[in-house]
């Protein structure tokens, strides 16, 4: 049975790479990412406790916090186990990023060689400056264990066991802000709970009826998100009792996150060779846009672009402008990751054919 299992995980993971709506809810949710950062890092609207930038900035965070959700819900649908191939391969590219990052700040003078700098280089997921990349490599490991009981569980007791984490992360954490179950999600907790979300929406649910349903998914989540901006700018003047917007297990996100992508898996995509090679690289657009170096000169651009005279003398340039600075930085990080991964398969494809060659040889 476990056999039999086994291969419906790889079958799956293999229509997954072939999947362009996938792909796209993977650039979407990154371009989601990059708005929200640089709309809190590189920007003013959130440092004034009351203006009109406030409430824009809430309104769109409305609809772009449920990007790191997405991707938890990808993992957890389609469905992954532990492999060293998937380790090593997560270290190389976070630390080939941080070294990339050093090597910059180091030529402009913003960097000394220190044992601290060089830490960083050699332990990259363990010393990561992103909480994801920390808590992702926990859920790695924890695989085996997870996936080896959500194997077992049929429909009924599946349900059960994602009720009683339902009421673990949502009332003990987010309601109640204990920080031992998950107040407020940037934890190995949280992804745990999303990916055994995704795992039963694969299993049990029967999408030949959700798919009649896209349009209301849809309307469903600009709903929620609208909801989730209108709520929290009315938090900035009155006290709402346990209100927490900023969490990634605040109900509304969390429903908004996978009516959101519930919605591409829904959605029939013509497979697209631009759309997947993009969407591959979407790690990488993580990684340089959240360097612990790099970032800090992303940021400074954005905020000089974004308060230009000209652009600043009106919020709805300054939104456009963020906007189309999200999306540049989105291609330009994709077009950087690309030339690292084409040469990253190849020598992964080469060590496979230099395995094959010598078993044959023995």
């Amino acid at each position: 049975m476990r056999g039999v299992i086994e291969k419906i995980r790889i079958s799956s993971n293999k229509q997954f790479m072939r999947q362009s709506n996938i792909e796209l809810l993977r650039i979407i949710s990154m371009f989601f990412i990059v708005l929200e950062h640089i709309l809190i890092m590189g920007t003013e609207f959130f440092s004034a406790s009351i203006s009109n930038q406030l409430y824009v900035a809430n309104s769109i965070i409305g609809f772009t916090y449920i990007g790191v959700n997405c991707f938890i819900l990808i993992t957890g649908y389609f469905g992954a186990d532990f492999s060293w191939k998937r380790l090593i391969n997560l270290y190389l590219i976070c630390g080939f990023y941080e070294l990339i990052g050093f090597v910059v700040a180091y030529y402009y003078g913003d960097m000394e060689c220190t044992t601290t700098a060089i830490g960083y280089i050699v332990f990259p997921l363990s010393r990561s400056n992103t909480w994801f990349i920390r808590c992702y490599v926990i859920l790695l490991f924890l695989l085996p264990i997870i996936n080896i009981g959500l194997d077992k569980l049929d429909k009924q007791k599946f349900l059960y066991v994602l009720v009683l984490l339902t009421i673990l992360n949502l009332y003990f954490g987010w309601f109640h802000k204990h920080e031992n179950y998950n107040a407020i999600g940037y934890n190995p907790s949280q992804m745990i709970y999303l990916y055994v979300i995704g795992r039963y929406l694969n299993r049990f649910v029967d999408w030949q009826n959700i798919k009649k349903r896209k349009n209301t998914l849809l309307i469903s989540w600009i709903v929620l998100s609208l909801l989730w901006g209108i709520v929290q700018n009315l938090s900035v003047s009155y006290t709402i009792p346990h209100w927490n917007g900023w969490a990634y297990n605040n109900p509304i996100v969390l429903l908004a996150s996978i009516v959101f992508f519930v919605f591409f898996i829904c959605l029939e995509i013509p497979s697209s060779k631009v759309i997947n090679r993009i969407g591959a690289t979407m790690l990488g657009v993580f990684l340089i846009h959240m360097n612990r170096h790099l970032g800090h000169y992303i940021y400074d651009f954005v905020h000089s672009i974004v308060y230009y005279p000209r652009i600043a003398q009106s919020i709805v340039y300054q939104v456009f402008m963020l906007i189309g600075l999200s999306i540049s930085i989105l291609l330009l990080s994709s077009f950087v990751e690309m030339p690292r991964l084409i040469i990253n398969n190849w020598l992964w494809k080469k060590r496979a054919q230099f395995t094959h060659n010598r078993k044959n040889d023995i």
